[in-house]
């Protein structure tokens, strides 16, 4: 029996051709409530292979280059068919379509920071003001959100943050454990300032010092609907 492979959430229909999925089926999209949702139908759900994965990535990409607003399926996401899959989103369907007002007009940039281990047990458990440094309205938003939520928190980040602001509209974190990669870092950047996002992050890199930051992105907002999903 053939399952429907769920791609991406959308603000609205994709502009064009999206192209064949990771299965070289070909892609449609149903309309939803406040959104639609980009599929394929597919014998089965794929394995996760590397080239599977590279394929998903690929029909993404496509998907996103085509709509202003996106949030991502994980990998392997389906339903047994158009029904399911409304089903699936109904009860939701308000804070899904939240959260692509939340990422229109905006991209996924990634950062990775790494440093031995002593410099990571060194850092503070939550980010605390620089001295002397006055936050900047898009700084002080990220501070508060982590007060109030009790996410995970980059200070390593701290003394670039003022270089920074203007450019982040959200930001997700995840810690890690095994040194020299000590946090991966996600921001929500509108899509027409990446390349002065990089600059910016560049600029202030001597700051960060023994740490080393590398920046990748553009990419699909990945990080801001992975606590979407089930």
């Amino acid at each position: 029996m053939s399952v429907l492979y769920l791609y991406a959430l959308v603000g609205e229909p994709p502009r064009g051709d999206l192209g064949r999925g990771l299965s070289r089926e070909r892609l449609s999209t149903l309309p939803g409530r406040g959104f639609h949702v980009v599929v394929g139908r597919m014998e089965e759900a794929p394995e996760p292979a590397a080239a599977a994965l590279r394929g998903h990535d690929a029909a993404v990409r496509r998907i996103a280059a085509a709509v202003d607003a996106i949030l991502p399926m994980r990998f392997g996401s389906v339903a047994s068919d158009e029904d399911a899959a409304r089903r699936l989103f109904a009860p939701r369907a308000m804070e899904l379509a939240g959260r692509l007002v939340h990422v229109r007009g905006h991209a996924q940039m990634t950062l990775r920071v790494y440093g031995p281990r002593r410099v990571a047990r060194a850092r503070p458990s939550a980010p605390e003001p620089v001295a002397g440094v006055r936050l900047g309205p898009g700084a002080r938003y990220l501070a508060e959100r982590r007060r109030l939520h009790g996410a995970a928190t980059a200070p390593e980040l701290d003394p670039i943050r003022p270089l920074l602001d203007g450019h982040v509209a959200d930001e997700r974190v995840q810690r890690h454990l095994t040194p020299p990669l000590l946090a991966s870092i996600y921001h929500l950047v509108p899509r027409n300032r990446g390349a002065r996002y990089r600059a910016r992050v560049a600029r202030g890199a001597r700051q960060l010092s023994p740490l080393r930051v590398t920046v990748s992105g553009p990419w699909p907002p990945y990080a801001f609907g992975a606590d979407a999903w089930p």
